[in-house]
């Protein structure tokens, strides 16, 4: 009988790992270009991705003056253990009239899991693509600002491609994190882009680009593993 408070322990722990690291029912992204724009939900209109949890969704969005463009594509999932991503990625932002102009693209990812103590982390990698009609390298610039369960995480700021003697592309990359979530918001990832481009032909590619990651914070994956291993051992001791 002494094994008693073991048992009990180890039962609890698994079911308080299983409470945690439940499927997501809900996965939904919103994209707002300088404010304007909707939201795509998991197998609703605009997800391109027919598997649960897993959404992909392409966007094309306009400067109401017309002076800017951008479209891309977007992918957010959650996975069985409350892990949730997002990519932000084949993204082409240009200016196509007008004098210098800023922008803003905000893309969130919200999801429901139950994460004790969330780990957040994002990585940025693009280039400047700037080349004007005339063939002049012109001022393109841009400001990546990472939120975390609705907790502001950091920015990742690369140098800005200007009127220099460097032949466009320019690449730029950054990171911010891994950091611990404590009391916050809903489970959310969110990245906001604000850029200024100067001239027209002045632009910003993202390829493999944006990642944000939402993953449990290493402690609680170690007790879960705990647990798991109590658990075999009352059963391999019935056996």
């Amino acid at each position: 009988m002494h094994d008693q408070p073991i048992r009990v322990g180890a039962m609890f722990i698994a079911f308080a790992c299983f409470a945690l690291l439940a499927p997501a029912p809900a996965n939904e992204i919103t994209i707002l270009c300088d404010g304007v724009g909707g939201t795509v939900a998991d197998g609703g209109p605009g997800d391109r991705d027919p598997d649960a949890d897993e959404i992909e969704a392409h966007f094309t969005c306009a400067h109401a003056g017309g002076f800017w463009i951008a479209d891309g594509r977007i992918l957010a999932t959650v996975d069985n253990d409350g892990n949730g991503d997002l990519i932000v990625t084949d993204t082409f932002i240009r200016k196509i009239k007008g004098v210098f102009i800023n922008g803003e693209i905000d893309i969130r990812h919200t999801f429901d899991s139950v994460i004790s103590a969330p780990v957040v982390a994002a990585e940025v990698d693009g280039e400047y693509d700037n080349v004007s009609a005339a063939g002049v390298i012109g001022f393109a610039d841009v400001v990546f600002a990472f939120f975390g369960y609705d907790l502001f995480l950091g920015v990742v700021d690369p140098p800005a491609a200007d009127s220099v003697p460097v032949p466009p592309p320019v690449p730029f990359a950054g990171a911010v994190g891994p950091v611990v979530i404590g009391a916050g918001g809903p489970p959310s990832e969110q990245v906001v882009m604000n850029f200024y481009l100067d001239t027209i032909g002045d632009a910003i590619r993202l390829h493999d680009s944006v990642h944000m990651r939402v993953t449990p914070e290493p402690a609680s994956a170690v007790l879960c593993m705990l647990g798991a291993v109590l658990l075999r051992r009352r059963f391999t001791d019935r056996e």
